[in-house]
């Protein structure tokens, strides 16, 4: 009778065990889901011109080409969220149809192709790895509200930026720095301490963004565009 006691609580651990590994996987679909969900360009259609899917929104945060405004905006963002700081650049990320298979390309609204970049699906793709998610699981973060956005760090670094609505982490993707480690997911505070000691390079730099002209508009149409 004591052995057959002993094995019940067992059984029942493997079974909440087992209950979280299924419901790790709806989660991990629900965050997947909110980085892609853009009506119209989830799927492989957008207009008449650009097969589109894999779709998402691209977001801005950024801290001022003088010095001042970028030590009032780092202020500002120590007391904020950084989700209510993102400028929402009005185009996505996504992937189109091109002459040699799909390649990376930022598409309006509209769905019309502005640049493509290629066949680097990782420039911007959410990629769950297993490391990234037991990261993730280990942050604090509430994973059941968690959405995920992709956001460009002005003149440092582009990424993935999780929040639940309280807790935010940044998982880095590219960046113009050797310091920013590519495989570490930043929590707020570790990211603005990061941007802070490139605050004189950052600032030497153009303030004219990646893939615009002089006239703040996306460069020439490229590649499979």
């Amino acid at each position: 009778m004591k052995k057959a006691l002993s094995v019940f609580p067992l059984m029942c651990v493997l079974c909440i065990i087992s209950s979280s590994v299924f419901a790790s996987d709806d989660i991990w679909k629900q965050i997947e889901d909110s980085y892609y969900n853009i009506p119209y360009m989830t799927t492989m259609a957008a207009n008449e011109d650009t097969d589109a899917y894999m779709a998402t929104k691209m977001y801005a945060l950024e801290f001022g080409g003088k010095s001042d405004e970028y030590d009032r905006n780092m202020q500002e963002l120590h007391n904020v969220s950084i989700e209510s700081k993102l400028r929402d650049m009005e185009h996505y990320y996504a992937m189109i149809a091109g002459p040699d298979g799909f390649e990376v390309g930022i598409i309006n609204p509209d769905g019309e192709c502005n640049q493509s970049f290629g066949h680097n699906a990782g420039m911007y793709q959410i990629q769950l790895s297993d490391l990234l998610k037991t990261q993730l699981q280990n942050s604090g973060l509430n994973l059941q509200s968690t959405i995920a956005k992709h956001v460009i760090v002005d003149k440092h670094s582009s990424g993935i930026l999780f929040s639940d609505g309280n807790k935010e982490f940044y998982a880095p993707i590219t960046a113009r720095f050797e310091t920013i480690d590519l495989s570490y997911l930043y929590s707020k505070e570790e990211l603005l301490s990061e941007v802070i000691s490139h605050k004189e390079d950052m600032l030497i730099q153009t303030a004219i963004p990646d893939n615009y002209n002089e006239e703040g508009e996306f460069n020439p149409k490229t590649g499979a565009c």
